[in-house]
């Protein structure tokens, strides 16, 4: 990364447990990919999509939303729940959900490819976080036999931070979802397949406290 886009204090370390609650949005919004590599640039402009991201956040406005808790029973992991208004059941639009996020470990390396990260340039391994995906069958858009199981997986890395506190992460998720007999009928085939590589920042505080979803 360019130093002129990187904080004094940069550190692409991530605490264990992970915790928090997150905003994210889709890389491929284009006024954050305008932002990220505007025209003429040869390197990552983290910082200017930050700045962006705060303007709609503000508002709010987001892609998707997640928040992860220390595993109840202790040690290095964390647990947690994703939001995503377009992973829906494709004959009511209902959001599909809660699904869960679990087993999730910080780790020393954690592959971003090509699908994954926003550009090129930051294809590779290193430290981020990594978990497995659940839907939850018999909640929302999935009941009535609707979905049989959603499954699939979160990762995140931070790719920004400030001396103030400030934080960007970068991560993708997925989730292979497979359609009830209900839906099969209907022909809406066997099921449906959602990917989203996406930015995150920290949940807006009120009182002290974040605001978004919660795990439980």
């Amino acid at each position: 990364m360019s130093s002129t886009n990187e904080a004094e204090f940069f550190s692409p370390e991530l605490p264990s447990p992970f915790t928090g609650k997150f905003d994210l949005y889709a890389t491929e919004l284009s006024f954050l990919e305008s932002e990220y590599l505007p025209k003429g640039a040869t390197s990552p402009n983290y910082k200017a999509v930050f700045e962006k991201i705060l303007f709609y956040q503000a508002k709010p406005d987001f892609s998707l939303r997640c928040a992860l808790i220390a595993h109840p029973v202790g040690g290095t992991g964390s647990i947690g729940r994703l939001s995503c208004s377009s992973f829906v059941n494709p004959i009511s639009g209902e959001e599909l959900g809660p699904i869960y996020i679990i087993g999730g470990q910080t780790k020393p390396s954690v592959n971003f490819g090509a699908v994954a990260s926003a550009h090129s340039s930051t294809v590779g391994v290193g430290i981020g976080y990594e978990a497995k995906v659940d839907l939850d069958v018999k909640g929302g858009g999935c009941s009535c036999g609707m979905i049989s199981s959603g499954v699939g997986s979160f990762k995140m890395r931070k790719v920004w931070a400030a001396e103030d506190g400030k934080e960007l992460f970068e991560g993708y998720v997925s989730l292979k979802v497979v359609y009830g007999r209900a839906l099969r009928r209907k022909g809406f085939g066997n099921g449906d397949s959602f990917s989203v590589p996406f930015w995150a920042v920290r949940a807006l505080k009120v009182d002290g406290r974040e605001v978004g979803i919660d795990v439980v």
